[in-house]
C-alpha cells in the first residue's frame, strides 16, 4: 500500500491559505479587541464593589450586574463623552479666539509673570524676540494652537464615532458581571471532595481482606484546607465553601470552617494581600488567604496569626496552631 504525499506547490498553496484565515480574522475582529479590553478592565477595577451592591441585593447577580453597568454608564461612559464633545468644541473656539486677537493685539508680557522666579526673566526675553518680529509671533502662535485644536477635535470625533463600541464594551461587561463568579463551581469541587473523603472514612471494614493488597486502608475526614483563594470574607463564595456538607453525621461534621473566626473572635480578618505590594495591589490591603478546617478540628485550633512584618512576598504569611 503506497500513501501518496502531498506536492510541495499543494502544502505551499494550504499554507498560504491558513495564513490568509488568520489575517483576514485578525481583521475582523480587530474592531472589538478594544471594547473587549476596556471591559475587562472595569470589571477587575470595579468588581469588589459589584460584590458589593451583589450582597445588598441578597444575591440577585443579573440585578447587580444590570446595576452595575448602569452606574459605569453613569459616572464613566456618560461623563467622557460629554467631556469630549465640549473639549472638542471649546478648543474650536479658543483656536478662532487666538487666533482674532494675534491679528489686533500686541505681546505684552503682564506684569506679574515677569516677577516670577527663574521662570519670569526667561519668559520675558522669549516674548521680547518675539515683540521684535510681530508678524512671525503671530504665525507661531497660530501654528502651534492649531495642531492641538485638530487633535482635541479628531479625538472627540473619534470617540463619538466609536460609540458603538462602547456599547458593546458595556454589553460585554453585563455578562462578565452575571457569569464572571468562576469561583463557586470550584468551590463546590472542593466541597465534593470533602463529601468523598468523608464517605470514605465510613467504608466498610472487610475482615477477609486486612493483610491483603485490597485491605480498606483508614481514611480521616478530617482536613485542612488553605491557599490563595482569590475571594474576600463578604464574597458568596466563602460562606458557601463553609457551609454544611450532607445531612448525615459523617458529612454535617466534616464540613469546613474558617480558623480565623474561631482564634479571634469579633475580629475582622487581618489583611494578607497588597500589604507592602502597592504596584500590583495601589488599594487598600484586604483578606484573601485563609485556613479552613474541618468542623471537627474547630475545637482544636488554639491560634491564627496573620505575620504582617515580612514583605516577601505580595501575600502575607499566615499560621495555624491545634491542640494537641
Amino acid at each position: 500500500m503506497t500513501v501518496e504525499r502531498p506536492r510541495r506547490g499543494q502544502r505551499w498553496l494550504e499554507l498560504g491559505a491558513l495564513a490568509l484565515l488568520i489575517v483576514t480574522g485578525v481583521a475582523v475582529f480587530r474592531p472589538f479587541f478594544v471594547p473587549l479590553a476596556w471591559a475587562a478592565i472595569l470589571a477587575y477595577a470595579t468588581w469588589p464593589l459589584f460584590q458589593r451592591m451583589e450582597t445588598r441585593l441578597r444575591g440577585r447577580t443579573a440585578w447587580a450586574a444590570g446595576a452595575m453597568t448602569a452606574l459605569i454608564v453613569l459616572v464613566v461612559v456618560a461623563p467622557a463623552v460629554l467631556v469630549s464633545l465640549a473639549l472638542a468644541a471649546e478648543a474650536q473656539q479658543v483656536y478662532l479666539d487666538l487666533k482674532a486677537w494675534a491679528a489686533r493685539q500686541p505681546l505684552v508680557l503682564p506684569a506679574w509673570m515677569g516677577q516670577i522666579p527663574w521662570i519670569g526673566p526667561q519668559v520675558r526675553s522669549w516674548l521680547e524676540s518675539l515683540v521684535a518680529d510681530p508678524a512671525g509671533a503671530r504665525q507661531w502662535l497660530l501654528a502651534q494652537a492649531g495642531p492641538w485644536s485638530r487633535t482635541i477635535v479628531t479625538a472627540a470625533g473619534d470617540l463619538g464615532r466609536n460609540l458603538a463600541g462602547a456599547g458593546l464594551a458595556l454589553f460585554v461587561l453585563f455578562f462578565l458581571y452575571r457569569h464572571g463568579s468562576a469561583l463557586l463551581p470550584q468551590v463546590e469541587q472542593l466541597r465534593g471532595l470533602q463529601a468523598e473523603a468523608a464517605g470514605h472514612a465510613q467504608d466498610f471494614v472487610h475482615p477477609q481482606k486486612e493483610g491483603g493488597p485490597f485491605a480498606t486502608l483508614p481514611r480521616p475526614a478530617s482536613g485542612i484546607l488553605t491557599a490563595d483563594f482569590n475571594f474576600q470574607p463578604e464574597d458568596p463564595a466563602y460562606a458557601r465553601l463553609q457551609a454544611p456538607i450532607g445531612t448525615g453525621a459523617s458529612t454535617s461534621t466534616s464540613r469546613y470552617r474558617d480558623s480565623w473566626p474561631i482564634a479571634n473572635p469579633g475580629t475582622p480578618h487581618a489583611p494578607t494581600l497588597g500589604v507592602y505590594d502597592k504596584v500590583q495591589w495601589p488599594g487598600d490591603a484586604f483578606c484573601c488567604d485563609y485556613i479552613f478546617v474541618t468542623e471537627d478540628l474547630a475545637p482544636r485550633v488554639e491560634e491564627v496569626v496573620v505575620n504582617g512584618a515580612t514583605d516577601a512576598s505580595d501575600h502575607q504569611p499566615v499560621l495555624l496552631r491545634l491542640r494537641d
